[in-house]
């Protein structure tokens, strides 16, 4: 066990090497993942040696890490993006760290139309 932080993260299945190398620079303990891929999530977990996560918001809203590192260009700030900003609000009540890779949301419009620069939790795009 490491002195680092507990990271989850959420991936493509070619980004396995590439979130290797963010938590071994971190020193940390990789907790879980999930993958844009749900195919290939648990080959990804067990390449990585850690748990398997198949919903990306629940995995976000209440798993215990102290990072949740967002690599994937899918899933996130796309579709969903009320549900999205709920589950963000719930790791930041939490005092998780979300790290994305990608905007978010995925699109300038959704900032101000789906609420994400008004939230009533202050969560601003720099956080």
């Amino acid at each position: 066990m490491s002195g680092g932080p507990t990271i989850i993260a959420w991936l493509d299945g070619d980004q396995a090497e590439f979130v290797r190398a963010i938590v071994e620079r971190l020193e940390g303990q990789l907790v879980g993942i999930g993958s844009s891929d749900p195919r290939r999530a648990a080959e990804l977990a067990q390449n990585l040696s850690t748990t398997v996560l198949h919903d990306l918001r629940g995995a976000l809203a209440s798993e215990s890490s102290d990072v949740f590192l967002h690599t994937s260009a899918s899933g996130l700030g796309v579709a969903q993006t009320q549900a999205d900003l709920n589950a963000l609000l719930e790791a930041k009540a939490r005092g998780v760290r979300v790290v994305s890779l990608v905007p978010l949301p995925a699109s300038a419009i959704e900032l101000y139309a789906a609420g994400w620069l008004n939230a009533p939790q202050g969560v601003t795009p720099a956080e």
